[in-house]
């Protein structure tokens, strides 16, 4: 069977609550298949009454074929991607193990919730191997930020992007998520406020699915410090490259914001998140947001080591590894 006749189905859980991480991530995988012959499509899981809007599904899927989840599925796949939280995740593996469909979860993983057929995947080295050791447990497991996935334009942004802090003063860019369902944004202006003499330009960039009344108080609250505030801009990637410090929360722009070489403080929307960013805190690739000013203060030779330590963390290569173990598991050759 080649690649051109295999459907790959991914099961994606998106909401205000939950944000758009997940999608974004799976999307950038879709389309990396796409290339390759794989025909993709989407169902998102959950209750409808939870998910994002429309419109805000489809400025991420663009093109991508999507719908709500039904049961049972209505397309046979020969694997089956799984990235949704702990709520659903075992109903989400069930339904693929019901209709003997290969299943890859990607995130949350709890080993006492997934069939031993399932393999699992988790973006950073040594989180569950001690859980999935201690639960003795079958499952193939992959891990490590070697399978972190990274969009083409951002591997393209790589190579113009400017070292940071060059011109004697930080440039800003402030992302809290698709969704930002804790309104960390207000408390990320506040963090840069004692600050603002040190900064250059700062833009405060709101996902597709923050709410009007978030948005409307951000506006507000950056107006008062002349902080530029855009919403789903389309040139974001080339922002993230171009300005010298990154404030995000722990999920995938953490990951390219260090790809890029860029000065990074972390503000996690989740435990999960914390638990993530912690390694690249510990070996000073970056710092917790509420630190921010270890970076600010920095010269600017402290702050070249720190960007040579954020790039080396991601070598940009995990869609080609994770399309191998997609291959793999539904018996293909690419």
């Amino acid at each position: 069977m080649s690649p051109q006749s295999s459907l790959l189905l991914f099961l994606v859980e998106c909401s205000p609550r939950v944000g758009t991480g997940h999608l974004r991530r799976c999307s950038t995988l879709a389309r990396h298949l796409n290339t390759l012959g794989w025909k993709t499509e989407f169902q998102i899981f959950g209750p409808p009454s939870e998910l994002l809007p429309q419109a805000a599904i489809a400025s991420i899927l663009g093109d991508l074929p999507w719908y709500p989840y039904t049961s049972p599925l209505s397309r046979p796949a020969k694997v089956v991607i799984v990235d949704v939280t702990p709520a659903l995740q075992k109903a989400a593996v069930v339904e693929c193990r019901d209709q003997n469909l290969p299943c890859i979860a990607l995130d949350y993983l709890q080993p006492d919730l997934l069939p031993d057929e399932v393999v699992t995947l988790r973006d950073l080295s040594g989180f569950m191997r001690e859980a999935f050791e201690k639960a003795k447990r079958p499952q193939t497991y992959h891990e490590g930020v070697e399978y972190a996935m990274m969009r083409p334009s951002i591997l393209r942004q790589r190579a113009h992007a400017p070292l940071p802090g060059q011109n004697g003063v930080l440039d800003v860019m402030v992302t809290l998520g698709g969704a930002d369902p804790k309104g960390l944004t207000l408390e990320a202006i506040d963090l840069l406020r004692p600050w603002r003499n040190r900064l250059g330009q700062v833009t405060i960039v709101l996902g597709p699915g923050v709410g009007r009344e978030l948005e409307a108080q951000v506006c507000h609250a950056a107006a008062q410090l002349a902080f530029n505030t855009v919403k789903a801009p389309a040139n974001f990637d080339e922002i993230l490259s171009h300005t010298d410090l990154v404030l995000c929360n722990g999920g995938g722009t953490v990951l390219e914001a260090l790809f890029l070489g860029r000065l990074v403080a972390v503000l996690p929307q989740t435990d999960a998140e914390s638990a993530f960013s912690n390694p690249f805190c510990q070996q000073q690739a970056c710092v917790w947001a509420r630190e921010i000013g270890r970076i600010i203060e920095t010269t600017e030779q402290e702050r070249l080591e720190f960007a040579r330590r954020a790039a080396s963390i991601v070598d940009g290569q995990g869609l080609n590894r994770l399309t191998a173990l997609i291959s793999s598991l539904a018996n293909l050759k690419n």
